[in-house]
């Protein structure tokens, strides 16, 4: 599920890392499978002069179910920077997060 997600929202030939996958269960059964994962990429020519640098790091989690034949993705990213900062609230967020489908 990692490896089919980085394929799907990291852009090819960026530099990846999947830090780690965890799967558990809702109160309905459903599996979620949380995926942390980083990747490297290069701003746009106008983003980068605007910015001041080439590059991004962004340091990303995901929750990922299925339910009644449908995928549901919620992603969470901050830039690698940040993620000390943001990083616990956005595992709440994920870990919180419910399908009331």
């Amino acid at each position: 599920v990692g490896e089919k997600l980085l394929k799907d929202v990291v852009p090819e030939g960026a530099p990846q890392e999947i830090i780690s996958v965890n799967t558990k269960k809702d109160a309905l059964g459903h599996r979620i499978d949380i995926i942390e994962y980083a990747y490297q990429w290069k701003f746009d020519d106008a983003m980068a002069r605007q910015l001041r640098r080439k590059k991004f790091q962004l340091h990303c989690k995901a929750a990922v179910v299925v339910a009644r034949k449908k995928q549901f993705v919620l992603t969470i990213a901050a830039e690698e920077n940040r993620w000390p900062i943001r990083g616990d609230d956005y595992k709440i967020a994920i870990d919180t997060f419910k399908l009331t489908y």
